[in-house]
């Protein structure tokens, strides 16, 4: 049983309700004013209204929803619904519903999901009505989606968060100064809330496992080849191979290493050196390093200090550094975590501030930017060669660079979210010029760039080529992409997926019709108008720019009609003519600046905003003295310095330390491919023994190599069974499965699976306790 109180987060109602409905809640609600506030709005009209009103594709369900203007006891009627399916079925059938785990499924497909703040608000609705907690919305419940805000702010939970590839890229490159960049041949990250640096998402593949083994490799290889310029000490020796590891690893790993890293390292480069010489040994001693999971994880797990993890001075120097440069400390930061300057709040901030001010400050606002709008895929999206023949490879990365050098020099100059959305001036390589229409125009800057006076009706971010072309078909311009990203990136109201029975595909091209005028059946169609009124009004300001962002004042022969609305925001609702209109009307209220500094709890903290609802009252974290002072509000909060954990997880180990625990039992593999085993699957016998070596320990969870080898004298597809502490969170050179009760089976993949007599098969895997 938890105590439940909900923090409603970044989200509100949205359509302005006449006076008598609350907008807020006071300390003890009504179930009706609960209703209108956390779930009428955040729900309902966010998720549910597209679909659940009348004339929608969920028309004939039991859930169909009023809007304010149909009728005076809209709300009343909706509550009234609503109540109904939260008293329905031992689980509630409007908990079950959205998150498609209902018997008879959803035709929307999953909606919501359990750690959402929306999904948390319809919990508590649901607990009211069935008299699970009292009315005022402290009594006891169970649940999944719980958000449990008792004590105040509280930070997030515990992480290892491996390196993005960007990341990677950026330290190996600070770390040795190499031209190499094996980063941009590894397996792509993956996406989670619009960004590629979710804990959640950072897995390691096994493939991934294969690449960084062949990078670290070559790097090994390039500082040997480049000794001369990185050494720390002029003789070939052991001492000196030392010295190397120590300091080496300490930028690398981001802490000092113990006597026993050190010592570990140092066998390595004994081993290499004996065979091949000091230079082999110094190859291999750093490639080893750069496979270690203190490379490629960043720890974010502190030590327990009451109901808290506080994290230590060496994590919170490379928390300050991957969040404002996107590399690894410095040296200056290093020594502050050493001296202590980074354990009290005046000595980070003292360090932000220097870090801040350094150019890779503004690299870092504008790399966050091309994720959150992603323009980085103008690199990549379909254009028809037909019809754009003008949008080579080279003006795509022209135009990518004209976004990316706006967004630095509105960072640098101090400027904020407005000033990015109404900048009047832009940097473009000449080659651009004709492709806008400004062949004109514009001064050189001396740097080989031209500086363009922007037209007023193409301001800012949004006017770029790299927006306009991002967000588009292949043969011409799409209202609808580029009306759902504002929807979802600027405003942060994210839209839900289209019933499974609908069309989705867009409007046939027909030169009779404009653009609008084929779009118009989104508005007639009910099964669609829900979300289409959201998405197709904004994205007709943008008429007047072809799909790769040329102005132009006729759609084929088709005069232009750029008028535009903003229709059920938190607070933007109005109509505008324009993409200079739609700016204004976007900048006439604080849902784009609110949505900025969710969308950077986002990609600061490496999860989703929900997740930190209980961490910092986002009104804190406004940019109201420029883009980068979102850095100080972001390192503010008590996720930057603390963690939640439960009440078994260990400290992470302290650099200079012995284990805080003995190494986990990992216990046998007696029953792996025992006679028992063998009657059950042909392959498997009783000569298949796995070795467990523990390689990492951090309290909290711990990695292992383990080598499986064939005594028998016959081939054998090995499989292993493995009691385990904990649960695996990464697994690779093999396949796993949970047996239950902390066994564990693994078997080899399709290229070490078979294992000829005397043969072995290495694999790893790291685990959370």
């Amino acid at each position: 049983m938890k105590r439940l109180l909900l923090l409603f987060l970044l989200v509100g109602c949205t359509v302005e309700p006449p006076d008598e409905v609350p907008t807020e809640l006071g300390e003890c609600p009504p179930d009706f004013d609960f209703f209108a506030v956390r779930v009428q709005g955040p729900v309902f009209e966010q998720t549910c209204m597209a679909c659940h009103k009348e004339g929608g594709a969920a028309r004939d369900s039991r859930l169909v929803l009023h809007a304010v203007d149909e009728n005076p006891q809209w709300l009343q009627h909706n509550f009234e619904a609503a109540r109904e399916l939260a008293l329905e079925g031992d689980v509630a059938t409007l908990l079950l519903k959205p998150t498609e785990l209902h018997a008879d499924g959803h035709g929307g497909g999953e909606v919501l999901t359990p750690d959402q703040t929306p999904y948390a608000g319809l919990l508590e609705f649901v607990g009211r009505v069935r008299d699970d907690i009292d009315d005022c919305g402290v009594g006891d419940t169970d649940g999944p989606g719980v958000i449990d805000c008792d004590e105040g702010e509280q930070p997030g939970r515990r992480l290892l968060r491996r390196l993005t590839h960007v990341e990677y890229g950026h330290t190996i490159r600070d770390l040795t100064g190499t031209e190499l960049q094996p980063q941009l041949s590894f397996a792509p990250d993956n996406e989670i809330g619009g960004f590629l640096n979710h804990a959640d998402a950072l897995d390691v593949a096994p493939l991934l496992v294969e690449q960084y083994r062949d990078a670290a490799e070559a790097l090994g290889a390039d500082v040997a080849a480049r000794w001369d310029a990185l050494r720390p000490c002029t003789t070939q020796d052991e001492a000196c191979a030392r010295q190397w590891i120590s300091e080496f690893g300490l930028r690398a790993w981001r802490r000092p290493l113990t006597d026993v890293d050190v010592d570990r390292y140092a066998s390595l480069y004994v081993l290499a050196a004996d065979d091949e010489g000091f230079l082999a040994g110094i190859e291999w001693a750093t490639a080893g390093m750069l496979q270690s999971p203190h490379f490629l994880y960043r720890s974010e797990l502190g030590a327990r200090d009451g109901a808290v993890f506080v994290l230590s001075p060496w994590e919170v120097a490379t928390e300050l550094s991957f969040l404002v440069l996107g590399t690894t400390p410095d040296d200056e930061l290093l020594a502050a975590a050493a001296d202590g300057t980074l354990d009290d709040a005046a000595g980070v901030q003292a360090e932000l501030e220097r870090l801040a001010g350094m150019d890779a400050a503004a690299e870092t606002v504008a790399a966050f930017v091309l994720q959150w709008l992603h323009l980085d895929r103008v690199l990549t999206v379909p254009r028809d060669a037909t019809e754009y023949p003008e949008l080579t490879v080279e003006q795509r990365a022209r135009m990518l660079e004209e976004a990316t050098a706006l967004v630095r020099r509105v960072a640098e100059q101090g400027g904020g979210v407005q000033e990015l959305l109404t900048a009047d001036t832009t940097v473009v390589p000449p080659e651009l010029l004709d492709l806008y229409g400004w062949a004109d125009s514009g001064v050189d800057d001396g740097a080989g760039n031209v500086v363009v006076t922007l037209p007023s009706e193409r301001p800012g971010l949004l006017g770029t080529g790299a927006f306009l072309t991002t967000h588009a078909l292949p043969a011409g311009s799409s209202p609808i992409h580029r009306g759902v990203i504002v929807r979802e990136r600027l405003l942060c109201q994210d839209l839900p997926p289209p019933p499974a029975n609908l069309d989705t595909s867009p409007p046939p091209v027909d030169p009779t019709l404009s653009t609008r005028e084929r779009y118009a059946a989104h508005s007639a169609d009910p099964a669609c108008s829900g979300c289409h009124d959201l998405i197709d009004p904004i994205g007709f300001s943008f008429e007047h720019f072809d799909g790769i962002g040329r102005w132009r004042e006729f759609d084929g022969v088709h005069e232009v009609d750029a008028r535009g609305e903003i229709l059920q925001s938190r607070s933007s609702d109005g109509a505008f003519v324009g993409l200079d209109g739609l700016v204004g009307q976007l900048l006439s209220a604080d849902d784009v600046d609110t949505c900025w500094v969710q969308m950077w709890m986002r990609y600061g903290a490496g999860l989703l905003e929900d997740e930190l609802a209980c961490s910092v009252e986002p009104a804190r974290l406004r940019a109201d003295d420029g883009l980068q002072s979102i850095f100080g509000g972001l390192a503010g909060m008590p996720h930057f310095t603390a963690r939640v954990g439960g009440d078994g997880e260990l400290d992470a180990p302290a650099a200079g330390s012995p284990p805080l625990v003995d190494p986990p039992d990992l216990g046998d593999d007696d029953d792996a491919g025992d006679d028992d085993d063998a009657a059950d699957d042909d392959d498997a016998t009783g000569d298949v023994v796995a070795t467990v070596t523990i390689n990492d320990d951090w309290g909290a969870g711990y990695c292992a190599a383990v080598t499986v080898e064939n005594t028998g004298a016959a081939s054998v597809t090995w499989v292993v069974d493995l009691s385990l502490e904990g649960t695996p969170s990464t697994v690779w050179n093999a396949e796993w499965g949970d047996l239950g009760g902390g066994e564990f089976r693994f078997n080899g993949l399709s290229w070490n699976a078979v294992l000829q007599p005397g043969g072995t098969a290495d694999y790893g895997l790291c685990a959370n306790r």
